[in-house]
């Protein structure tokens, strides 16, 4: 498989495959109210998935505003929020930063894109950058209660820029079916919250677990499987800003964390790529060789001439 294979499939697996996690925290619940200033933080893992263990991963979301964002022809009134995901691989920290935009409607994720940037062994930065649209974006189901179940579907197109390469597009259909379930208390870094678990199962199997809160605006805990319910990823929330509005019976997102960690991960795995492939098709300089000593023909050099003593002198006369 060539690398630029490599990075698609890496693209959809990690990020379509988690994409798109619903969310409640009581039983019919509005649609919540993000401000101009609400941030979620969160820390967990990314798991294995199949391609290795991406380590500490953090978090943080911040709310900046309201716009209007167009995918496919239509454009769509959505929340704009700051995104900043750091993933810790052994003793390699790789930032992300970006942006991503939420439909105002019904949370449901419009567009996403992520940069991550990485310096070569030959001190050269390369940079990937991971742009998600929903195409249209999944659905969310308002007022939400437990028990209740609904399914999602869209389209989930991929664009990754990598410095020096054309851009690689590749799209897939999302489908799933939410769940919510009954209200639970979790206790996570951030404190104890009266919780609703929500699960989304999607078409290829894969599961995803988020307890939301009311009082968080968001979920609190979260915990991912593949179809084979091998851990996938977790994350607590470990600080926040939100006040729900009084006027609603509760809140609730669609900010699963899988798809920010798996965006990160494909971040990491497209950043060690290009620098294999640069490695790899770096061409190796020669090794420099001395010249050799010039070897002149000719007659050889003559000898040089024995030194002469002092002339013998006579012997003395007898007596």
């Amino acid at each position: 498989m060539s690398h630029r294979a490599l990075i698609l499939g890496l693209a959809l697996v990690m990020v379509v495959g988690f994409l798109v996690i619903p969310g409640a925290a009581r039983a019919d619940i509005d649609r919540p109210v993000w401000k101009n200033g609400n941030f979620w933080v969160y820390e967990g893992t990314g798991g294995a998935g199949g391609v290795g263990g991406a380590g500490h991963v953090k978090l943080r979301l911040d709310v900046v505003g309201t716009e209007a964002m167009s995918v496919g022809g239509t454009s769509y009134e959505s929340y704009h929020t700051r995104v900043a995901v750091n993933v810790t691989s052994g003793t390699l920290p790789i930032d992300s930063p970006g942006d991503a935009w939420f439909r105002t409607s019904d949370l449901s994720l419009v567009k996403l894109v992520l940069t991550t940037t990485v310096m070569t062994p030959f001190g050269q930065p390369f940079t990937a950058v991971t742009t998600v649209t929903m195409n249209p974006p999944q659905r969310m189901q308002w007022p939400l209660s437990a028990g209740a179940t609904w399914t999602v579907t869209g389209v989930a197109t991929v664009v990754l820029e990598i410095t020096g390469q054309p851009p690689h597009t590749t799209a897939q259909t999302v489908s799933g079916t939410a769940t919510v379930g009954a209200a639970e208390s979790r206790t996570v870094t951030a404190g104890r919250f009266d919780t609703n678990p929500v699960t989304l199962t999607t078409s290829d199997g894969n599961t995803s677990k988020s307890y939301w809160s009311r009082e968080a605006g968001n979920y609190v805990e979260q915990n991912s499987h593949d179809s084979s319910n091998r851990d996938t990823g977790s994350s607590q929330l470990t600080s926040y800003s939100y006040t729900a509005p009084s006027t609603l019976g509760g809140a609730g997102t669609i900010l699963g964390l899988p798809w920010y960690v798996w965006i990160a991960v494909v971040g990491i795995a497209v950043a060690v790529v290009v620098v294999l492939m640069v490695v790899r098709r770096r061409p190796r300089m020669p090794e420099p060789v001395p010249p050799e000593a010039p070897v002149t023909a000719g007659p050889a050099s003559p000898e040089a001439p024995m030194e002469q003593g002092p002339p013998n002198e006579p012997p003395p006369p007898a007596p």
